[in-house]
C-alpha cells in the first residue's frame, strides 16, 4: 500500500465488527503464503487509498528474479504473524487500559517504520468507534480508556494526531515489546 489505511474484518450477521488489523502505508496486501478466505474476512479501507498492483512484484519473487523481495515477503508474513499473536493476547488478557496502550504503541511504531510518525508523534485517523472494533470494546468504555489516559498526561490526541508524552511508562503498562522479526538467516531458508 502506497498510502491510507485499511482494515482486514469479519462482519458478523447482526452487523457487530470485529478488526483483526490495520494495514498501513508501506505495508504489502496480498503477498502472503496463506491462501484467502473471502467468506471469513475482508480487506476494507478506512481511508483513501493508493496500492500498487502486487502481481508482478510476486511472480518475481516466487521465480528467483528478486531474492530481496522474497526475503521481504517472508520477513512481511512473519511479522504479520506475530502482530496477530499480540492482538489475540491484547484481547484475551489485557484490561481495556493495557489494550489501548499496546495498540497505540504498536501503530506508533509501525508509522514510525513506514516514516510517517516518530517516536512520540503518529497520525491517527481513527474513530472511536473502529477503536472500539479492533479492541473489542464498547465505544464508551474506548472512550472513558482514552480519557483516563490523557487525564494522566499519557498521551494527547489532536486534529488525528496521537502524541505519546511517556512512551516508557506506556510501554510498562501494557509491556509491549515490537513484533520482532526473524533472523536473517531463516528468512533466506524460507524463501529458496
Amino acid at each position: 500500500m502506497v498510502s491510507g489505511w485499511a482494515s482486514r474484518q469479519r462482519v458478523l450477521p447482526d452487523g457487530r465488527r470485529q478488526i483483526f488489523s490495520f494495514i498501513l502505508p508501506g505495508e504489502p496486501i496480498g503477498l502472503g503464503r496463506r491462501p484467502s478466505a473471502p467468506a471469513l474476512g475482508s480487506i476494507v479501507a478506512l481511508t483513501a487509498l493508493e496500492t500498487v498492483d502486487a502481481e508482478p512484484l510476486l511472480e518475481a519473487a516466487v521465480s528467483g528474479r528478486a531474492p530481496g523481495l522474497a526475503q521481504f515477503i517472508v520477513r512481511a508474513q512473519h511479522t504479520d504473524d506475530a502482530l496477530l499473536l499480540d492482538h489475540m493476547v491484547r484481547l484475551g488478557r489485557q484490561t481495556a487500559y493495557e489494550r489501548v496502550a499496546h495498540f497505540l504503541l504498536e501503530l506508533q511504531h509501525r508509522l514510525q517504520l513506514s516514516g510517517l510518525g516518530d517516536s512520540q508523534r503518529f497520525p491517527l485517523p481513527l474513530t472511536q468507534e473502529i477503536m472500539a472494533d479492533v479492541l473489542g470494546l464498547s465505544i464508551v468504555h474506548v472512550n472513558r480508556t482514552l480519557q483516563q489516559l490523557r487525564r494522566e498526561k499519557l498521551i494527547e490526541l489532536r486534529s488525528g494526531v496521537a502524541i505519546l508524552l511517556r512512551r516508557e511508562l506506556l510501554v510498562s503498562i501494557s509491556d509491549y515489546r515490537p513484533a520482532a522479526s526473524p533472523p536473517l538467516q531463516a528468512i533466506r531458508q524460507a524463501a529458496s
